[in-house]
């Protein structure tokens, strides 16, 4: 995972959600074992689209809500 989180510029925790949200795709041989995710799915520009880190536009689609910045 920490692997993975490196090749697509996220956080581990943010991979872990976004495999359990299905967008990357990763298994699980049995309840509490590592999730096994296969390079050729992380190397796919599909996932690295959807998967990566979004950098530009805001981070939510309503515009009403605003950023929190602390100090």
């Amino acid at each position: 995972m920490t692997e993975a989180a490196r090749m697509l510029n996220l956080g581990p925790a943010t991979v872990l959600r976004q495999i359990r949200a299905g967008i990357i795709p990763a298994e699980q041989y049995c309840k509490g074992a590592p999730w096994v995710i296969k390079r050729r799915n992380i190397e796919d520009s599909h996932l690295i689209e959807h998967a990566g880190p979004r950098l530009n536009g805001p981070s939510s689609s309503n515009p009403e809500q605003r950023t929190f910045v602390f100090q």
